[in-house]
């Protein structure tokens, strides 16, 4: 059994160890960890990048898994969606209950203008990592925001459906942010995220 097939079985018996920012598969030795990067950009100043990692849910393992290595068909895509709720992510979110326990940003007049969840373009996988944020990259999904007085955003996820507030396809994960963002009339916010995998005993 090759190691990707170890880690779909071992995700589909919950044989892991949930993790502040992934999880450690010890029969395999892999630890499989995701961080958030965002910033904002107020009148035209990009403010620092902000880092917060991630949880990985039951529901994204499994997906991840049986995509790469089982029957289950590559979805179009996958898309980043903004909460406000207060909750802390947990391994049992899933995108049929995400929008109501993380409170989920879904007005257009009270929170981000686009239509639907941004895109997350990823660049091709190297050194173990795939990711849409580079020093240099012009992949990171962007957000612009309406509001009368403010909106605050509390956390990040990503899933496979673009609808905001949709309860189809799968979370692959959500991350609540340190500090929550405050955001203002104009305000445009960056969000990139990451995902890596390497071989490496918990503590590592």
């Amino acid at each position: 059994m090759s190691i990707l097939d170890s880690l779909r079985a071992d995700a589909r018996t919950e044989n892991f160890t949930p993790l502040p920012d992934g999880a450690y598969f010890p029969r395999e030795g892999c630890r499989v960890r995701g961080t958030y990067v965002h910033r904002n950009i107020r009148n035209g100043i990009a403010e620092p990048w902000r880092e917060d990692s991630n949880l990985v849910t039951e529901e994204g393992y499994n997906h991840i898994l049986d995509v790469a290595l089982g029957i289950k068909p590559k979805v179009a895509g996958y898309y980043f969606a903004l909460f406000s709720g207060a909750a802390q992510p947990a391994s049992t979110w899933t995108a049929g209950n995400f929008t109501s326990i993380a409170s989920e940003n879904v007005s257009l007049t009270e929170g981000y203008t686009q239509t639907s969840r941004q895109l997350w373009v990823p660049f091709p996988a190297a050194n173990s990592t795939i990711t849409n944020f580079t020093d240099s990259a012009s992949n990171r999904a962007t957000f612009t925001f309406a509001t009368q007085s403010s909106v605050t955003i509390t956390g990040s996820a990503l899933l496979s459906s673009p609808t905001r507030g949709g309860s189809d396809g799968v979370l692959v994960s959500a991350s609540r942010y340190a500090v929550p963002r405050v955001e203002q009339e104009g305000d445009t916010l960056q969000v990139g995220y990451s995902l890596t995998l390497t071989l490496a005993d918990a503590a590592s």
